[in-house]
């Protein structure tokens, strides 16, 4: 019975990587349709998800979702997990491929450039959003399906990520308003 209890806590968690990575695919295409009037694909991966998203999604979860009653403090740490996590992510991409798939350079107090104020705010709000409201929604809609459905969409997700990782991890998605 424990072992159940472990495995639908994990189906939530990859769930919840799911739902950030999309989430931040739609976030990221409005924001490049906004600022250059294009619709465009952004990202690494070929699918429709933004990994950097999801993981973000579910630290905040585990780290955070404790002090859904203290928002200014979720605020803040989420701000620092954010940053902290795009400034590792963009470090590596930099390092291991030589891109870079948003560029800061422009903004104020911005690190590399890969990093900034202006986007730590961003985080800051989007764990205090998701800590206090959205995750709470994501699960009640989760727990609506029947535990093999849960399990049918985490293992469906689960192939069409596990084929984009072996298509993108040799030959990233790249090209005009994807990399800078």
């Amino acid at each position: 019975m424990e072992h159940e209890g472990h495995l639908r806590k994990l189906m939530q968690y990859v769930y919840f990587f799911f739902l950030s990575a999309f989430v931040g695919f739609l976030w990221e295409g409005v924001l490049t349709l906004l600022r250059d009037n294009v619709i465009c694909k952004r990202g690494f991966f070929y699918g429709p998800w933004l990994p950097v998203y999801g993981v973000g999604g579910v630290l905040f979860y585990l780290l955070l979702h404790r002090l859904k009653k203290h928002p200014i403090l979720c605020f803040f740490l989420s701000a620092a997990i954010g940053t902290a996590l795009e400034l590792v992510i963009g470090l590596l991409i930099r390092h291991l491929y030589h891109l870079n798939y948003w560029d800061y350079s422009g903004f104020t107090f911005n690190y590399l450039g890969l990093i900034c104020l202006l986007s730590s705010i961003g985080f800051g709000l989007a764990g205090v959003f998701w800590i206090g409201y959205f995750s709470r929604y994501a699960l009640v809609l989760w727990n609506k399906l029947s535990i093999k459905k849960q399990k049918t969409l985490l293992l469906l997700l689960l192939l069409l990520f596990t084929i984009d990782c072996i298509i993108a991890v040799p030959t990233p998605h790249t090209g005009r308003g994807i990399t800078f």
